[in-house]
């Protein structure tokens, strides 16, 4: 029962995105088992498996590169209406700061 509350958590825990890749790993360890168990025909869909779970690293390491990047820009150059809402509450804008070039 605690495994089943674990993979509540995980999935609450968790965007969309990260949810799908959780999804394709699991497909990829049963088609591992499957190998054990299957043979040669299990083999194929090992390999597929580990095929599909490096193609969806590779994904996820862009979109999480991109990610990033799109925060840094956000709080860089924020929104008129987020410039505001910093500006009411005291935060101070990071485009506003000043930029030291050596």
């Amino acid at each position: 029962m605690r495994l089943v509350q674990f993979f509540k958590w995980w999935w609450d825990k968790n965007d969309w995105f990260t949810r799908t890749i959780g999804v394709i790993c699991a497909q990829a360890i049963i088609f591992f088992l499957s190998c054990i168990i299957i043979g040669k025909v299990g083999i194929l869909f090992a390999i597929g498996g580990a095929v599909s779970i490096g193609i969806m690293w590779g994904i996820y390491g862009v979109f999480d590169w991109l990610r990033s990047l799109w925060e840094e820009f956000s709080n860089a150059v924020p929104p008129e209406d987020i410039a505001i809402i910093r500006k009411l509450k005291g935060i101070p804008t990071p485009a506003k700061q000043e930029e030291y070039y050596d």
